[in-house]
């Protein structure tokens, strides 16, 4: 499978618990031409990708309640 979203965009997945965090990177990565798949946490990250969702990059945040980066 390819990492393609819209179009031929290339699909970032953007997992941070921290609001601004999450939008500030989903603005500029969106604003470089990539589809942004935007979450608040690592569960919903995982459930998104076991739902389908196929990504080229993952950016998280490492230190987040429940699931971590590092889970």
């Amino acid at each position: 499978m390819e990492a393609r979203g819209f179009g031929d965009r290339v699909t970032v997945l953007v997992v941070d618990d921290d609001e601004d965090c999450r939008a500030l990177a989903q603005h500029a990565l969106g604003n470089a031409g990539l589809h942004v798949v935007a979450v608040p946490g690592g569960q919903q990250a995982i459930d998104a990708m076991a739902g389908g969702l196929v990504v080229a990059v993952v950016v998280l945040d490492i230190q987040m309640p429940c699931v971590s980066g590092w889970d």
